[in-house]
């Protein structure tokens, strides 16, 4: 026999979503995985329309990087100097646009969860979402450059 307390306890523990931990005091030894659940938190009251906003924005500066690496290792070199610090400069553009879209998408993911049990979202829809927002941060950038 379940007892009604302890059912609804554990319908609450579901809905509060991807599980992450605030850190409000500098620590002496930090973790990795206590950073990582500190950069990934939200509350079910920051999921805002701002929010939503500052997460496309997110993906546009995404764009941005990955399209200035890009075009930083695909461009002439004169020098061995240039081809160097061109490429490496463009390899760690396309690098760090990659690592702050995968960041962005996990943040997403988990501002979801706050407000909405993520077995009901379509996973394979928000990823789609999230590279188009990316192409089209490309293309907004390259646009908005060339004019």
């Amino acid at each position: 026999m379940v007892d009604k307390d302890s059912k609804n306890l554990k319908g609450s523990e579901r809905n509060k979503g991807f599980p992450t931990e605030l850190i409000t005091e500098p620590q002496d030894k930090l973790s990795f995985n206590s950073l990582f659940l500190h950069l990934l938190h939200i509350d079910a009251k920051d999921f805002t329309l701002k929010w939503i906003f500052d997460h496309i924005r997110n993906y546009i500066i995404c764009g941005v990087l990955f399209w200035s690496g890009l075009r930083a290792i695909n461009s002439p070199k004169i020098t061995y100097v240039d081809t160097i610090s061109e490429n490496v400069g463009g390899g760690v553009l396309v690098l760090s646009s990659l690592v702050l879209f995968a960041f962005n998408m996990l943040h997403g993911i988990v501002g979801v969860s706050k407000v909405r049990n993520l077995s009901t979202v379509g996973k394979f829809s928000y990823l789609i979402f999230c590279f188009l927002a990316l192409f089209a941060a490309q293309v907004l950038y390259k646009t908005a450059k060339s004019s």
